[in-house]
C-alpha cells in the first residue's frame, strides 16, 4: 500500500517513533537520509526506523544503499500480512460494525458497486468510478512533525 499515497506509511510513522518516513509525495534523498541516521547514532541512539511506503522506494533499495554509504547495519521488515494482524481495538470494532450497516443499507437499496469508507467522518458507500478519482493531500504538517520529532 502506499503506491500513489503516503497517508498510511505517515500515520505509522509517527504511531511509531520513526526516524524518517518515505512517501511518493516528496523527493527521497537517500543521501540525506544517511546523514541523519548517522548522527542520530553519533547522538547514542542505539536504533531507528525508516518507514518506506511502496511508491516512494523500494525497501530493499533503502537498505542497500545505507549499507552501501554507512556504517549502519540495516534490516528490512516487509509486513505484509502483519500489519493486518494483530487484536482489534474498540475503535476498529465499531467501524467494522458501521461499514457493514453501511454494506447492508447500500444493498437493500439496491446500490451496487460501491466501496464503503469513511469521509469527512461519515460512513458513505463511493461508487467505484468515483472512488477511484479521490485524492487527498497528504498532511504537511504531520509530515514535518514526524520528521522533527525524528531528530
Amino acid at each position: 500500500m502506499g503506491r500513489e499515497a503516503g497517508f498510511i506509511a505517515l500515520n505509522a510513522g509517527m504511531a511509531s517513533g520513526a526516524e524518517a518516513v518515505l512517501v511518493p509525495e516528496h523527493p527521497v534523498d537517500l543521501a540525506a537520509l544517511c546523514r541523519h541516521l548517522e548522527e542520530s547514532h553519533r547522538m547514542k541512539k542505539l536504533s531507528s526506523i525508516v518507514i518506506v511506503a511502496e511508491g516512494a522506494a523500494k525497501g530493499a533499495d533503502v537498505v542497500d544503499y545505507i549499507k552501501e554509504h554507512t556504517y549502519l547495519s540495516p534490516n528490512l521488515t516487509v509486513l505484509g500480512y502483519v500489519q493486518r494482524g494483530g487484536a482489534p481495538s474498540a475503535y476498529d470494532a465499531l467501524m467494522a460494525g458501521r461499514f457493514a450497516q453501511k454494506a447492508i443499507d447500500s444493498l437493500l437499496a439496491d446500490t451496487y458497486n460501491c466501496v464503503v469508507g469513511l469521509i469527512d467522518n461519515r460512513v458513505v458507500a463511493t461508487p467505484y468510478s468515483e472512488a477511484e478519482a479521490l485524492r487527498y493531500p497528504l498532511d504537511e504538517n504531520l509530515f514535518n512533525l514526524v520528521h522533527l520529532l525524528g531528530r
